[in-house]
């Protein structure tokens, strides 16, 4: 029979774990959760079933704490492929989103993903995808709504009036009552 571990926390380590507790990482908040429990005697095996995790996950997240601390139960930075959009890109883009699309002499008065994705490339030589540029604007806190077209300005107003007073007069006319028990109706017989 293996030999049992001890789990138990001195009063700082107790302390920390509660920090940790309540931190606004969901896997520290998780990790930090493992080793309390650990704490009150809860066996490896359960709490692995439990949090849905694998018995060398939860040996682990306890091992971390012991090692590092509260900074041991975080993710740890990963390597990967650098980001494409740098510091001057993402300026630009700000920078760009500020201006009229006519000042920089286009045809056009509203900036498109598309358009501004094109006009980026060939300011900066960047091309980013159409996934990671809408991620980039999400992470900057930019999101894209539709212009509201208005009309206003070519229709006849004298026309228009004469529409509005039309409709307050038809508001004015009594409604004939209709049933709510049913889907079928019929016109009331006068």
């Amino acid at each position: 029979m293996p030999k049992q571990k001890d789990y138990t926390l001195t009063q700082a380590e107790q302390k920390q774990i509660r920090e940790a507790m309540k931190s606004k990482q969901a896997k520290v908040v998780k990790r930090a959760t493992i080793v309390h429990s650990l704490h009150l005697g809860h066996r490896p095996d359960e709490l692995a079933q439990v949090h849905d995790v694998s018995l060398p996950t939860i040996y682990a997240c306890f091992n971390r704490f012991k090692e590092a601390g509260i900074e041991g139960l975080a993710d740890k930075g990963r390597s990967g492929r650098p980001r494409k959009a740098t510091v001057a890109y993402i300026l630009l883009l700000e920078k760009t989103l500020d201006i009229d699309p006519k000042e920089q002499g286009y045809a056009f008065t509203m900036w498109t993903q598309s358009r501004l994705r094109t006009f980026l490339a060939q300011e900066t030589g960047i091309e980013l995808s159409r996934s990671v540029f809408q991620a980039l604007m999400q992470e900057l806190g930019y999101r894209y709504r539709r212009p509201k077209r208005e009309l206003g300005h070519e229709q006849d107003t004298a026309l228009r009036e004469q529409v509005k007073d039309a409709l307050d007069e038809l508001k004015k006319e009594p409604r004939h009552a209709t049933s709510n028990y049913s889907l079928w109706t019929k016109p009331p017989s006068d």
